[in-house]
């Protein structure tokens, strides 16, 4: 992937699995915007990268050495539309990143740190600038999955309201969901919520059978909201199509089920989900 940084655009990553405009939102941590950059080299073979963090990622990447000769890669923030980076790896999520002990070691030349269960660590010019980088990286660790992880907090019923029944909705599978061109169907969910509960399926191909639950305060009125979701690293979740599935309509048909059903999405030009429901009353109903 080349991150290129013309027209005004930080970049964008062609081999991601998706496309990446550097400039606009991240997944869900609002606009992506540039935190720290330099020169930093690999601990082994002494190679020079250049190393550009963003509000929700860290790029490592090459630059051409040519107009540099045997100095060390020296750019200014307003070169970048003139300059393509060519990405060394791909790009560390940060609320995948944990920064390692080896970083409190003010004297240190390295700022090191672990990603899926790897160790990376990288070299400065001066212990000024690992500090640098230390400081900005825990930085932009901390806020990234703080806001992360409350993006996409699970909000279970409580268990100490009653309510009137519970829903049990097995999710089995998604068919003829409308994808963006060329994308695979290997990272989707379905997220259904009822009120301010809210549960997901795991991410992957659409045959989730996923089973969730949710405690019904009124079956006269409740409403569950369905919506499958392509998920996306680098930029916000697309949505697929939704259902608003009306418990209400449900028992109409003649409850308390189960009733197999295929959800015809809305809000798509097709799609649709098929779904296991059972209501089951509280008390001696």
């Amino acid at each position: 992937a080349v991150v290129s940084t013309q027209s005004g655009h930080y970049g964008r990553g062609d081999d991601l699995g998706e496309k990446v405009r550097l400039n606009s939102n991240t997944n869900c941590l609002g606009a992506r915007k540039l935190i720290h950059f330099g020169s930093v080299f690999k601990n082994k073979g002494s190679k020079e990268l250049f190393a550009i963090l963003f509000t929700d990622t860290l790029w490592i990447t090459r630059v051409d050495k040519g107009r540099y000769g045997n100095k060390p890669i020296d750019i200014d923030a307003r070169d970048f539309d003139s300059i393509k980076f060519e990405t060394y790896r791909d790009p560390f999520l940060l609320n995948n990143v944990f920064p390692t002990e080896s970083n409190k070691n003010s004297a240190d030349l390295a700022f090191s740190f672990s990603y899926n269960d790897r160790n990376y660590s990288f070299t400065c010019q001066t212990a000024k600038e690992a500090s640098d980088w230390v400081d900005h990286l825990n930085d932009g660790i901390r806020n990234a999955t703080l806001l992360y992880h409350s993006h996409y907090k699970t909000s279970l019923p409580d268990p100490t309201i009653a309510g009137q029944a519970t829903i049990t909705l097995r999710i089995v599978e998604g068919l003829e969901l409308a994808l963006p061109p060329d994308e695979k169907p290997n990272s989707l969910f379905v997220q259904a919520s009822l009120l301010s509960h809210v549960q997901k399926t795991p991410t992957g191909a659409p045959k989730w059978d996923h089973t969730i639950h949710f405690v019904v305060g009124d079956v006269s009125t409740d409403k569950i909201n369905i919506t499958v979701f392509k998920e996306n690293s680098f930029s916000p979740n697309v949505s697929l199509g939704k259902f608003d599935l009306s418990i209400q309509k449900l028992l109409k048909t003649g409850g308390p089920g189960p009733w197999n059903k295929r959800l015809i999405l809305t809000d798509t030009n097709s799609g649709m989900v098929n779904v296991c429901i059972m209501l089951r009353y509280h008390g001696n109903r």
